[in-house]
């Protein structure tokens, strides 16, 4: 097994960190990272359950965003 194929192995069985989920779920992750992050994703609950609970939590700042914009735009 060649030296790229042993890095590739080991980015799969890395678990996401908080940055990588954000990136992700916003779709704002580079393009090589979406391949590695979508192959551990299909393999890891650990991190199918943290990419859930991102993206309630952006769908969640998202609406107060709004709400906050709404009340302010009313003033």
């Amino acid at each position: 097994m060649g030296m790229i194929a042993l890095v590739i192995m080991r980015d799969i069985h890395r678990h996401m960190d908080e940055e990588d989920l954000e990136r992700y779920s916003s779709g704002t992750s580079a393009e090589d990272d979406v391949a590695l992050y979508e192959e551990h994703l299909l393999v890891c609950e650990t991190c199918q359950l943290k990419l859930r609970e991102t993206e309630e939590h952006l769908v969640a700042m998202h609406f107060a965003a709004r709400q906050v914009r709404r009340d302010f735009e009313r003033k």
